[in-house]
C-alpha cells in the first residue's frame, strides 16, 4: 500500500473516458538516423514547435530523447533562436535534478535537434493521474520529496555562476506538472528550459506565437513585470497546490476567465483539501503562491530549507527509494497505452496560445565552438532578413505586421463571501476529463 493513503480524503468517481489521456507512442521504421548517430525509435510527444523521439545513441548505446524542430518551422528565425537558447542554457546547467543536455546540431535535412537525457518514469501530471485513477490523493510524503528535489534543481539554476564566480542565474519561466519528471529511481528532474531567461547575455526581442500555459502564469507577468526567481517559486508552488488538492487551481470556460482568475490569484487554503498533510508543508505551499511576489519566499534555497526541515522531522523517512517504488506502482496503475517506458515533457494539444516576447541569445564567448558557429549562422540569417525587409520598404510597400490582440478587459466581480466552516473539508473535485489543461471539472451529479 502507498504510504499516506490511509488518511487521505476520497476523490469522486472518474467522469469521462480515461483513454482521453493515453499517449500512444508511434513506432517508426528502423534505420532512421539523425546526424549519423541517433537512431529514432518512436515518437514520444509533439508540441507546437518540436517533436520528441525516443532514440538510441549509436556511440554510447544509451537511450536518449531527441527533440527536433518541426520541418515547417525550421526556417523561422524566431523558432530557431528559441531552440538555440534552450540548447545553450541546457549545456550550462549540470545538476542531478535537471535534465541533462547531451548534444545539439543540425540533421541531414537542415533541421535543428537537441539530444536530452532519457528519464525512465512519469511526469508529475501523469503521477497525479495515476492516483486519481485509484480514487485517491498523492501522498503528501511524496509531494514533500518532489518539492525538495525540484527546489534543489531551481537552486542550481538560480544560483548559476561562471568560472570567475559571477552570478548568472537562469529563470525557468515554464514550471508546470509536465516539466517535473519523476524517475523510477526516485530522482526528480526539471525539464524543458525552452522559455528560460538566462541573465548572462545581451538580448534582443522578437515577438512570436509560442505555446504557453495561461493557468500557470504568475500574476505579475500579466502586469508586464519581468520574470524573477520568485516567479519560478510561484509556478512550482501552484503545481504543488494542485498536486496536493487533486484539482485545478485556476480554471475557466474561456481564456478570458482563466486570465481573470490568474490575475486575481485567489487561492483557497490548501488545508480544506488535505487535512492529513502537516502544517509546515501546507504553509510553505501557500506562501509560494502569494499574489504579491514580495510575500513569497525570496529564493528557492529559502523555501527548500522549510521543506528539508519537514523531511528531517518525519518519523518514517521519505527517500528516493520509496519515491521510486511509488512511481513504479503509479506506472502500473495507468492504462497500458499511457504507460510508456520513459517520459519527456510533452506539450498538450489544448494548451492556450499566448503572444509573448522571447528574449534571444546574442552570446558567443561562453559557448562551445559548434554551438557558437550555429549562433553566428542564426544571427546572420536574422540580419539578412532585416536587410531584405529594408530593401522591400524602399521599393514596393510592405504589408503591415499583424499586431497581437489587445489584452482582454478585466471584469469587476463582486467580492466572494466566505464559505461557512463546517469542520469537515469538502472532498477534492474530481480531476475529470481534460484536467488540468481543459475546462473546469464539473461536480458529480447524484
Amino acid at each position: 500500500m502507498e504510504h499516506g493513503l490511509a488518511a487521505r480524503p476520497k476523490l469522486g468517481p472518474i467522469r469521462g473516458p480515461v483513454l482521453r489521456f493515453a499517449r500512444r507512442m508511434s513506432p517508426v521504421a528502423r534505420n532512421q538516423v539523425v546526424a549519423g548517430r541517433y537512431e529514432l525509435l518512436e515518437i514520444i510527444g509533439k508540441g507546437g514547435m518540436a517533436v520528441v523521439w525516443r532514440a538510441i545513441d549509436g556511440a554510447s548505446k544509451r537511450t536518449v530523447a531527441v527533440k527536433r524542430v518541426l520541418g515547417a518551422l525550421s526556417a523561422d528565425p524566431g523558432i530557431k533562436a528559441l531552440f538555440l537558447e534552450e540548447a545553450r542554457v541546457g549545456q550550462t546547467l549540470h545538476h542531478a535534478n535537471i535534465v541533462e543536455t547531451f548534444d545539439f546540431g543540425k540533421d541531414e535535412k537542415g533541421a535543428y535537434f537537441l539530444v536530452l537525457e532519457w528519464v525512465d518514469g512519469l511526469d508529475l501530471y501523469e503521477y497525479m493521474r495515476a492516483f486519481h485513477q485509484a480514487q485517491g490523493h498523492v501522498p503528501w510524503q511524496s509531494i514533500a520529496l518532489v518539492a525538495h528535489q525540484a527546489l534543489q534543481g531551481l537552486v542550481a539554476a538560480h544560483e548559476r555562476t561562471d568560472a570567475s564566480g559571477q552570478s548568472l542565474p537562469v529563470i525557468h519561466r515554464d514550471l508546470t506538472p509536465s516539466n517535473v519528471l519523476l524517475g523510477v529511481d526516485g530522482v526528480v528532474k526539471l525539464a524543458d528550459f525552452g522559455l528560460a531567461r538566462a541573465m548572462d547575455r545581451a538580448s534582443m526581442t522578437l515577438p512570436h506565437m509560442i505555446k504557453g500555459k495561461l493557468s500557470y502564469t504568475a500574476p505579475e507577468m500579466l502586469r508586464g513585470q519581468k520574470a524573477s526567481v520568485r516567479t519560478d517559486i510561484y509556478c512550482l508552488g501552484l503545481t504543488l497546490w494542485e498536486c496536493l488538492a487533486g484539482k485545478k487551481l485556476f480554471a475557466g470556460g474561456t481564456q478570458i476567465e482563466v486570465l481573470e482568475n490568474v490575475e486575481q490569484a485567489r487561492v483557497p487554503p490548501i488545508e480544506r483539501f488535505r487535512p492529513d498533510a502537516p502544517r509546515p508543508l501546507l504553509a510553505a505551499v501557500m506562501k509560494a503562491v502569494c499574489r504579491d511576489p514580495r510575500d513569497r519566499y525570496s529564493s528557492a534555497r529559502e523555501m527548500d530549507a522549510s521543506i528539508a526541515e519537514l523531511l528531517r522531522s518525519m518519523p518514517q523517512p521519505m527517500d528516493e527509494a520509496r519515491l521510486g517504488a511509488s512511481v513504479r506502482q503509479a506506472k502500473d496503475r495507468l492504462q497500458p497505452a499511457a504507460s510508456s517506458a520513459a517520459k519527456v515533457p510533452i506539450e498538450r494539444a489544448d494548451d492556450d496560445i499566448i503572444e509573448v516576447s522571447a528574449e534571444l541569445v546574442v552570446d558567443y564567448a561562453s559557448s562551445p565552438s559548434a554551438l557558437r558557429s550555429l549562433q553566428i549562422e542564426l544571427i546572420e540569417e536574422i540580419e539578412e532578413e532585416a536587410a531584405r525587409a529594408a530593401s522591400a520598404e524602399k521599393g514596393a510597400p510592405k504589408p503591415p505586421r499583424r499586431k497581437p490582440p489587445p489584452p482582454p478587459p478585466v471584469k469587476k466581480q463582486a467580492p466572494r463571501t466566505a464559505e461557512p466552516e463546517t469542520g469537515t473539508p469538502p472532498p477534492a473535485t474530481p480531476l475529470g476529463l481534460g484536467w488540468p489543461y481543459g475546462r473546469a471539472p464539473r461536480p458529480n451529479k447524484k
